[in-house]
């Protein structure tokens, strides 16, 4: 149908436009595939504020108000690309079927085409004592906390988020040492993973872990490691050595099932 609508529109001129054609068209693309209804700007602000409460959940606590700054930095440096195009592809590497697309200022996972999957959802909220607690309330297993820490670095932070409208589910984790943080994001994606990285002109380092391909980032003032499985996308983001960054990132990917 959009390829006969394509070619239709290609050859209408002023003398033989048809109106009623075009309509038909149209209606047969909406009967086919129907636009989903926009919500209204009450419920778009309302989704808006649940996503900024998952990026930042430091201040639903007092005892987190003192690296909130901090850890929202770090977060917002990682999706600050969310939404946007990245202008050019600079190198890609297939992981289950994406290509990870990089510029000298933004790093995407690419476009990795999922099925989608489900999750058992905890019968009410809860305060959760480790990453691994969180993923293991929703019985997730696909991806895994890191099995290593840094030394020096205390748990600061876990937060869960699930979405049922557009089935989004989140886990956002901090540890601190001092004032400095180390953010750990955790999301679902049904098309294609949306975060991107903000990363320097420095060369992109590639690994493979646990069967998964991890990528190595660099940023001004810290580094970031993310990868993709087939539902979820998995940021390690933090102002640590990058060999520490790099036993993190190994001992989440083999620690998944």
């Amino acid at each position: 149908l959009t390829e006969a609508l394509e070619n239709t529109l290609k050859e209408v001129t002023d003398e033989n436009y048809d109106p009623a054609l075009i309509e038909a068209y149209l209606d047969a693309l909406d009967r086919k595939a129907p636009m989903p209804e926009m919500p209204d700007a009450k419920t778009s602000y309302a989704r808006f504020q649940k996503k900024l409460r998952c990026f930042a959940p430091y201040a639903r606590s007092r005892r987190l108000r003192g690296a909130g700054r901090t850890a929202l930095t770090a977060c917002l440096a990682i999706i600050c690309g969310l939404g946007l195009t990245v202008a050019a592809q600079a190198a890609g590497i297939d992981v289950f079927g994406a290509m990870a697309r990089w510029t000298d200022e933004v790093f995407s996972l690419g476009a990795v085409r999922s099925s989608g999957v489900g999750y058992v959802l905890p019968e009410e909220p809860a305060e959760y004592g480790s990453l691994q607690e969180a993923l293991d309330a929703y019985q997730i297993t696909e991806v895994s906390a890191p099995a290593w820490i840094p030394d020096g670095y205390a748990l600061d932070s876990v937060a869960a988020e699930y979405w049922d409208d557009i089935e989004e589910l989140s886990f956002c984790c901090t540890y601190t040492n001092g004032n400095d943080t180390l953010l750990i994001l955790i999301k679902n994606y049904r098309d294609e993973p949306n975060m991107q990285i903000e990363k320097t002109d420095a060369l992109v380092e590639i690994m493979e872990a646990g069967g998964k391909t991890v990528y190595l980032l660099e940023n001004t003032r810290n580094y970031a490691a993310a990868w993709a499985t087939e539902h979820f996308e998995y940021v390690i983001s933090g102002a640590v050595e990058k060999t520490e960054l790099t036993q993190m990132a190994l001992s989440a990917c083999t620690a998944a099932k």
